[in-house]
């Protein structure tokens, strides 16, 4: 029983994560979104870089391809930007993660990281097809910084637990 909960804990911690970032945008839609900021929820990205530090799962490249199609799919309506995405940022985090010790504040760090190239490369491949119709001035100012002040809080709130759990059930299986 106990490798089934080792097995089922990733997956299902990140099929909820999926729906929460959906779930967070859609309630709070009226204090994440006005005339002048945006904040978009990353607590998938949270869950796959915890994963990468705290759970031994070696397949993260295709559990990330996979909610990255259902991301495009349900989210975005553009199929190929988080499939691409979502890996490649696992697939360099993976790398960093030979480096250094897990810690709150190196994970925070490349969490930072991650958010960056995610919402860099979500808005260059937008511009790049059209969809963005914003300066870069601007999607800094209203998306960029409020998207990553708002997923740093939501990192500081959630790494303890998140890390407890994964630790914890790594250790007793």
């Amino acid at each position: 029983m106990k490798n089934k909960n080792k097995r089922y804990l990733f997956p299902a911690g990140m099929i909820i994560s999926f729906f929460l970032d959906g779930t967070i945008q859609f309630i709070f839609t009226p204090q994440l979104q006005s005339q002048t900021t945006i904040m978009v929820s990353h607590l998938l990205l949270l869950w796959l870089i915890m994963g990468i530090f705290y759970s031994d799962n070696k397949h993260l490249e295709l559990w990330a391809f996979g909610i990255g199609l259902a991301f495009d799919s349900y989210y975005t309506g553009i199929l190929g930007v988080y499939i691409i995405l979502l890996p490649l940022i696992v697939y360099l985090t993976k790398i960093a993660y030979q480096y250094f010790e897990p810690s709150f504040f190196v994970l925070l760090l490349i969490y930072f990281i991650d958010l960056t190239v995610l919402e860099v490369s979500y808005y260059a491949i937008n511009e790049m097809i059209g969809f963005a119709n914003e300066s870069v001035t601007t999607f800094i100012s209203t998306s960029f910084g409020p998207t990553l002040a708002f997923n740093l809080v939501l990192f500081v709130i959630l790494y303890y637990p998140i890390s407890k759990l994964m630790e914890s059930v790594n250790r007793y299986n």
